[in-house]
């Protein structure tokens, strides 16, 4: 049966408060509105700026909750389930990567060619939809959309701008991370250190993100990369994405 143009009922993983555990609840997830695309989502990652809100930590993001509760997820892929009015990038049924970081193309960040970081979606301006509204909604009380897409939740309504179609065939379980991880790891070599044939790097911690960065440096063309972490295990993999030198300082 469809739910296109209904309200749907899921799960959601929410935070009431900071520095709280998650809680698993029932939540409504309305239908997508002008511009707006609903996803199912698939798989979704644990980032760590997540895992900070959860634990109470300090982070460089000055968000504001409000007293609300709030559904984190930033990392996620999933298949659209129905599309609002004017939606042209997506249609219901496409693979789809979340991005927490979008690009709406038109605004002056946007059109800016020496920034990204656009200003009608991301971390500051996403907590809410237009007129400060929510999609989502637990007992009957608003929920907020940490970075406009909330992966902790089994469907969320996020911006046309926010979802990248890929391909059909794609696997979103390993796909999920490429919304900020991969991206955050391969930027910071090709786009902040500027990695350039011959070059000799090193990349610290071999997660997600060390590792994207390490396929940055070698897409680069970089002569020389070291790949360091305390987990020996990470050896194998590291020298697969393409680390040529491999150091664990424990075993130093």
């Amino acid at each position: 049966m469809s739910t296109e143009g209904k309200t749907i009922t899921c799960r959601a993983a929410v935070l009431w408060k900071e520095g709280s555990p998650l809680t698993v609840e029932t939540i409504t997830v309305d239908p997508p509105k002008k511009g707006e695309v609903r996803v199912r989502m698939v798989a979704a990652g644990v980032c760590a700026t997540d895992a900070h809100f959860v634990w109470g930590w300090p982070t460089d993001l000055a968000l504001d909750f409000e007293g609300l509760p709030v559904v984190l997820g930033h990392e996620g892929a999933g298949v659209v389930e129905s599309v609002g009015a004017g939606v042209t990038a997506v249609s219901a049924g496409d693979k789809v990567v979340l991005m927490w970081m979008p690009e709406c193309g038109v605004c002056d960040l946007c059109r800016n060619p020496k920034t990204n970081f656009c200003s009608v979606g991301n971390f500051y301006t996403t907590l809410y939809h237009d007129n400060r509204e929510t999609r989502m909604k637990v007992n009957g009380k608003p929920l907020l959309s940490l970075a406009g897409t909330s992966t902790f939740s089994e469907y969320a309504v996020v911006r046309q701008s926010q979802v990248a179609k890929v391909n059909p065939s794609a696997d979103l379980k390993t796909g999920c991370i490429i919304g900020c991880a991969v991206g955050t790891g391969y930027g910071s070599a090709t786009n902040i250190a500027r990695v350039h044939k011959g070059g000799k790097c090193a990349v610290w911690g071999l997660g997600a993100i060390g590792l994207s960065a390490v396929i940055g440096c070698k897409d680069s063309s970089a002569d020389t990369i070291v790949g360091i972490d305390i987990n020996g295990e990470k050896e194998a993999i590291a020298r697969q994405m393409g680390c040529n030198e491999f150091i664990n300082p424990k075993s130093l």
